[in-house]
């Protein structure tokens, strides 16, 4: 499909590929043959689903993507081979997606030079013995990031400790570690108009559930989203223990969002949830829906 194109390639604009060897294997080729009238592309995503690609291919595919010089948005997304766009004119995107095999440095790294940038997402594929501490690097302040995710193979927490983004209204981390005072200090250095936060974190229990709610500087946030990987049953279950503990706590609803990848979320947002599982509000479980 990809030839009937080729012929064009100086009008393209955008492009979408699910790529497996063969069409990763042609697109090289066609990029390659194209090495002095590159595409004038300002948005492109990739995602190399198969594991028969030869590594050649994809270092020089990620190779030739450095050298589109028009390009502004950029998601790639690799989970075989190690990360393989170190050498990207980071500086010159708005908008990157990443998911990619990647180690807490690099993602730091990489951050740092995406100062056009209003949008990052960087997800990972580490196991915990991969993790790194963090090292010494110069603080870095991006004034134009407005979104941000990060999931546990950046080790967000320690991450953010590196960086103030005073324009930031989305966040979004997976956590590794809980040192919450790491985050605490970060919100108050960057001085950030949050409207949304999301925490992603599988190992949490009732007693972490609610010593994260009791965080006073959580209160300001409109958008407050925990994700831990419950069932409905189980999370029933800790607002239970909660209000026979007499634990108090911020107002809290349960629900499920549709196009959200995960199980259930645990929090508030500003426009109201139309379909709460359960609530917990003013020390009362309140559960509208029969389990």
């Amino acid at each position: 499909m990809l030839h009937l194109f080729a012929g064009h390639m100086d009008r393209w604009k955008t492009l979408s590929l699910e790529a497996g060897a063969t069409l990763a294997t042609h697109l090289v080729f066609l990029v390659r043959g194209a090495v002095d009238d590159m595409p004038p592309l300002t948005a492109l995503e990739i995602e190399l689903e198969s594991e028969q690609i030869p590594q050649a291919i994809v270092e020089e595919l990620a190779s030739q993507i450095a050298s589109l010089q028009y390009l502004r948005k950029l998601y790639w997304m690799n989970w075989r081979y190690g990360f393989n766009l170190p050498n990207l004119p980071w500086e010159q995107y708005d908008d990157i997606m990443i998911h990619s095999r990647f180690a807490v440095e690099e993602s730091i790294i990489f951050l740092s030079r995406c100062t056009s940038a209003t949008s990052v997402a960087l997800r990972g594929f580490r196991k915990p013995e991969y993790y790194s501490t963090p090292f010494n690097r110069p603080h870095t302040t991006l004034h134009h990031l407005t979104a941000l995710t990060l999931d546990k193979s950046s080790d967000p927490l320690a991450a953010l400790s590196h960086f103030t983004l005073p324009s930031l209204r989305f966040l979004e981390i997976g956590l590794h570690g809980r040192d919450f005072e790491c985050l605490e200090k970060f919100l108050w250095r960057s001085q950030c108009p949050l409207r949304e936060l999301v925490v992603i974190d599988l190992n949490l229990l009732a007693d972490d559930i609610a010593a994260f709610f009791r965080f006073s500087w959580l209160t300001p946030i409109p958008n407050v989203k925990l994700g831990p990987t419950h069932d409905d049953a189980k999370m029933l279950g800790f607002m239970k223990q909660f209000e026979k503990a007499g634990v108090l706590l911020p107002d809290l609803f349960v629900w499920l969002e549709p196009v959200v990848d995960w199980p259930l979320l645990v929090g508030w947002m500003e426009r109201g949830i139309q379909e709460t599982y359960f609530s917990y509000e003013n020390g009362k479980l309140i559960a509208p829906m029969v389990f």
